[in-house]
C-alpha cells in the first residue's frame, strides 16, 4: 500500500470514496471541505489517501490550524471526520479485517507526522479502532443517539409517554415549519445565544459570520434546513439547523436555539418530532449527536432515540506544550465568559471589530 498526501487534482478519487464508504458523510465531500477553509482563513487542510495496487481503499480529511508554535486540530464542525475505508465486502473477514487494519493505521501514522494534536470523533459505523490503539493514540467510546425514521410508527412508540403527550400539547400550541431566510436567521441566532449560556458558551461576532456563510453555502446545495417553531403571533420561538447527508441518509440535529418559554412548554421534543416527519422517506436517520451533559443523554433516551457507540480518538506528539496551551485556553475561557457577563457585546466589539454590527 501506498498512502500520501492528496491534493485537488484527488478530488475525484476522493469523492468516489465518499460515495464508497459507510463512514462517509456529505460533509467530508471535497466541495464541503474546501469551503471550511473559505470562510474561515484560519483552518488548513490536510488530506491523506491509502492506496492498493488499484483504488483509493481508505482516507482522511483534518482541518487544522497554528497555536503556539503547534498544529492543532479544533473540533469539526459538522459532526463526524474520522477515517473513511472503501468497502471489501467481496473477501472474507479474515481477509478483510487485517487490510482494514493497515489502512488506518498507515492513516494515522501519516497524519501524526504532520499534526502535533490531533482530536476527531469517527463515525458511528466505524466499528473497529484496534489500530489506533495500538499505535497509542487515545480511543474513548462516545455515545449519540440516533431515529430509525424509516418506520415513524415504532419510534412513536418507543417513545416516552409523557413526550408524547408533550409533543401532542405543543403541536396544539404552535406552528412548525421550515425557513431559511435571512430574517429568520436573524430572529434564530439570539434564541441559539440564549441556550448556549448554559454550556457557558458566548458565540463571537466572528462565529456568527462564518455561522452565516456556511449555512448559506449548505442551504442552496440542500445540504442543509432550518426547521422552526412560531408562536400563533408568528414570533420565531425555536428553531433547529438540520444538516442533510445523502451519502449515510442521515439528517443531523446541528444547532438548536429556542425561547424558554417554549422549552417550558416541551416545544423542543415537537420540533425534533417535526424534522423527523419532514426528512422521514428521504432519509432513514436523525443523529441528534453527542451529549455534553448526562441530562441531555436521558432527555434522548425518553425520546425513544437509540444510544450508538462511536469512537472520540486524540493523539498527541508534545504532550507539554499541549498542556501549558490547554491551561492558558481554559484561563483565557474563564476570563472570557467572566466578562461577558457585564458587557457582552462592547467586548465582542473589541475583539472582532472585522464582524461586529
Amino acid at each position: 500500500m501506498n498512502t500520501r498526501e492528496l491534493t485537488r487534482a484527488d478530488d475525484v478519487l476522493w469523492n468516489q470514496l465518499i460515495g464508497e464508504s459507510p463512514q462517509a458523510n456529505a460533509f467530508v465531500r471535497a466541495d464541503c471541505l474546501q469551503m471550511l477553509c473559505a470562510t474561515d482563513a484560519d483552518l488548513q487542510l490536510l488530506r491523506v489517501g491509502c492506496f492498493d495496487e488499484t483504488r483509493l481503499v481508505g482516507g482522511q480529511a483534518v482541518l487544522y490550524h497554528a497555536r503556539w508554535g503547534m498544529t492543532l486540530t479544533p473540533p469539526f464542525e459538522f459532526f463526524y471526520n474520522g477515517p473513511l475505508l472503501a468497502p471489501m465486502t467481496r473477501l472474507p473477514r479474515a481477509s478483510r479485517a487485517p487490510i482494514q487494519r493497515d489502512v488506518l493505521g498507515s492513516l494515522a501514522e501519516h497524519i501524526a507526522q504532520r499534526i502535533n494534536v490531533v482530536a476527531f470523533e469517527t463515525h458511528r459505523n466505524l466499528f473497529d479502532a484496534r489500530a489506533l490503539l495500538e499505535l497509542g493514540w487515545d480511543v474513548r467510546p462516545e455515545y449519540s443517539h440516533v431515529w430509525d425514521v424509516r418506520d415513524l410508527a415504532r419510534v412513536w412508540g418507543e417513545m416516552n409517554r409523557d413526550k408524547r403527550r408533550a409533543i401532542k400539547q405543543a403541536n396544539a400550541q404552535f406552528v412548525f415549519g421550515r425557513d431559511e431566510s435571512d430574517a429568520t436567521l436573524d430572529a434564530f441566532l439570539p434564541l441559539y445565544h440564549r441556550t448556549m449560556e448554559k454550556f457557558s458558551w458566548r458565540p463571537s461576532p466572528k462565529w456568527e459570520a462564518v455561522f452565516r456563510a456556511r449555512l448559506r453555502w449548505l442551504a442552496e446545495r440542500d445540504r442543509c434546513r432550518v426547521y422552526t417553531a412560531r408562536a400563533s403571533n408568528g414570533e420565531l420561538v425555536g428553531g433547529v439547523v438540520t444538516l442533510l447527508s445523502r451519502e449515510d441518509r442521515t439528517a443531523y440535529l446541528h444547532r438548536q436555539g429556542s425561547h424558554s418559554a417554549f422549552r417550558d412548554a416541551s416545544g423542543v421534543p415537537a420540533l425534533y418530532w417535526h424534522v423527523a416527519q419532514q426528512v422521514a422517506g428521504e432519509f432513514d436517520w436523525v443523529d441528534f449527536g453527542g451529549s455534553p451533559q448526562p441530562s441531555l443523554g436521558r432527555f434522548k433516551d425518553f425520546l425513544g432515540a437509540q444510544a450508538t457507540l462511536h469512537f472520540q480518538v486524540t493523539h498527541c506528539n508534545n504532550p507539554g506544550r499541549w498542556r501549558a496551551y490547554e491551561l492558558a485556553h481554559q484561563f483565557k475561557d474563564g476570563t472570557y465568559n467572566f466578562l461577558m457577563r457585564f458587557a457582552r457585546r462592547p467586548i465582542q466589539f473589541i475583539l472582532h471589530k472585522k464582524y461586529a454590527h
